[in-house]
């Protein structure tokens, strides 16, 4: 089983998922206004049915924006993980995950 190359992030606040590292001039590229600073980031990996949750993950993260940046290391053994189907790794832990239909304002779900 393969996961797909997209992947989603968790924020601990609105931007879009960033893999490029921060410029070292300390401004963030997105914002402009804040300083990227040391965090951690959980990102989601999807195929098919199954998902895969990977945390810890050392990032920047600007205060001002949200935007997550990783460095190209940290990038690079994602893509690793991902592509080994996590082969290599043993769960930290399992967890269950409420799953919600969309339905549009009103409607019904079919």
């Amino acid at each position: 089983m393969s996961y797909e190359d997209t992947a989603m992030t968790q924020r601990s606040a609105a931007g879009a998922r960033g893999t490029e590292a921060a410029p070292d001039d300390g401004a963030c590229p997105a914002c402009g206004a804040g300083q990227p600073g040391p965090g951690t980031i959980a990102t989601v990996f999807r195929h098919g049915e199954s998902w895969a949750v990977v945390r810890g993950i050392p990032a920047a993260i600007c205060p001002a924006c949200g935007e997550e940046f990783v460095d190209d290391a940290t990038a690079m053994r994602l893509d690793m993980m991902r592509g080994q189907d996590f082969a290599d790794e043993r769960p930290a832990e399992m967890m269950e995950v409420p799953v919600f239909d969309y339905r549009p304002t009103g409607g019904r779900a079919s």
